[in-house]
């Protein structure tokens, strides 16, 4: 005859009754113990998230306070460098020593930060052309590359009023550079023709010089800004490459029919601006969208308008 075998005996939780009374039969002490144990977990947690965030806040400070002394030496080299170039006598060469003195001073400070390699970099591209442009003809490509090693100090410092470099990047060429080229741009359109410009050709050679700079500037802004985002929206993209070629063959329209004095010439002149403005405003529509349009774009921006927070929004305001 053949038995089963015996069931095993399955151990059953314990119930709500064995914990009460388990924690009943505990002294008083132990109680407080455990209790006053649960309650500075509940302190401490709060406190360490807090002094991570904390941490950040004071790095992120402590860098931009050590900056402030190479920025400032960065802007009085450039003027250094400016007063030697168009000074003469003892002015220009006191003006040159002060030039020297603050590169090597910033070549040996930015060597020390930690984040600054590229203004180092940078300040070093600066020491080998202002070596080898020492003719006044050279002075041109010693003043760009000294502005590019203000743009990488001011990149490294962290000095930015978004929280996104890229974002500061943007916002300088929208809301500065954009609407200097577009005044320029409406002032021009505003004015004669250039068959009846007359007195005020000068004028008119005038504002479109200051057109094409101010382009050239929100150029340099925006394409920094593409340039530091791992996969820039390509909208964005493709538009800013469709509003460079258009302006640059309206701006050497521009300056072609402006040279000219007949109804060929207005007209070039004419359609030249329209087309300019046309593609400014492309571009500007790319880089303002409404939360409603594009609620998922992926341009990594913080949700701003005029550096303040939007909530519940992820795209880009302006």
């Amino acid at each position: 005859m053949t038995t089963s075998p015996a069931p095993s005996p399955q151990t059953a939780p314990p119930s709500p009754q064995r914990w009460s009374s388990r924690w009943d039969d505990l002294a008083i002490a132990r109680k407080l113990g455990m209790i006053g144990i649960l309650a500075l977990a509940g302190l401490v947690i709060p406190v360490l998230l807090y002094s991570g965030k904390l941490n950040e806040s004071v790095a992120i400070s402590s860098n931009e306070l050590r900056s402030y002394a190479p920025l400032g030496r960065m802007l009085g080299l450039i003027t250094d460098m400016h007063a030697a170039h168009v000074d003469s006598g003892d002015a220009a060469a006191a003006a040159a020593a002060r030039a020297d003195r603050d590169l090597r001073q910033l070549l040996a400070t930015t060597a020390t930060m930690p984040g600054f390699e590229r203004s180092q970099k940078a300040l070093l591209g600066l020491q080998q052309r202002h070596v080898a442009s020492a003719a006044a003809d050279g002075y041109a490509a010693v003043s760009e590359q000294a502005f590019a090693a203000l743009d990488a100090l001011r990149d490294d410092s962290q000095l930015v009023y978004t929280p996104y470099i890229e974002s500061y990047h943007l916002v300088v060429a929208t809301l500065i550079y954009s609407p200097d080229a577009t005044e320029s741009l409406t002032r021009l359109d505003a004015a004669s023709d250039p068959s009846q410009a007359a007195d005020s050709r000068a004028m008119l050679r005038e504002q479109l010089g200051q057109l094409a700079r101010s382009h050239v500037r929100f150029r340099h802004e925006l394409d920094k800004a593409m340039g530091l985002l791992e996969q820039p929206d390509p909208a964005l993209a493709d538009a800013a490459r469709t509003e460079t070629t258009h302006a640059t063959a309206a701006l050497a329209a521009l300056g072609t029919a402006l040279d000219g004095s007949d109804a060929d010439a207005d007209t070039q002149w004419n359609a030249a601006l329209d087309d300019l403005g046309q593609a400014m405003q492309r571009s500007a529509a790319s880089r303002c969208r409404p939360c409603s349009a594009s609620p998922n774009v992926t341009w990594p921006m913080p949700a701003t308008r005029c550096g303040r927070p939007l909530p519940g929004c992820r795209c880009w305001r302006c």
